[in-house]
């Protein structure tokens, strides 16, 4: 499907209006089932598709383009041309800004998952700190 939709705009944009809207709804209907509880939504497209406007937390995890290619290439075996498509498809996967919806925070991934995990730690341990102290 990836080697359909990423090098057709027209059809990556007829995949997204089809997916993206029940997509969207599930994520609101667990959160609005679980108000109580912490929720991770791991979503490449998380600000493409609105659902940052759920969050009180966002967490971007980059990684350098060759770092992605490799990872990419390993797990899909994707090529190079493969790979430039896809990346420029999911140009607008970034970290930019989203107003004052989220608090916002990015994490370098050069290959390590534990720093990346210690890293995410932080960010959450921090917000649930502040949360806390800014409920007295």
């Amino acid at each position: 499907l990836g080697s359909i939709v990423f090098s057709d705009s027209e059809k990556l944009a007829q995949l997204e209006k089809l997916l993206h809207p029940p997509m969207v709804e599930e994520v609101r209907h667990i959160i609005q089932s679980n108000r109580h509880r912490d929720i991770v939504v791991d979503a490449a497209l998380l600000l493409h598709m609105g659902l940052h406007r759920l969050c009180d937390l966002v967490i971007f995890v980059t990684a350098p383009a060759l770092v992605r290619f490799r990872r990419a290439r390993l797990r899909d075996g994707v090529g190079c041309r493969q790979f430039r498509r896809r990346n420029a498809a999911q140009g607008h996967i970034a970290s930019q800004a989203v107003g004052n919806v989220a608090d916002i925070h990015s994490v370098p991934n050069y290959g390590k998952h534990s720093r990346v995990y210690r890293a995410v730690d932080r960010i959450i341990a921090g917000a649930n700190e502040r949360g806390a102290h800014g409920s007295e």
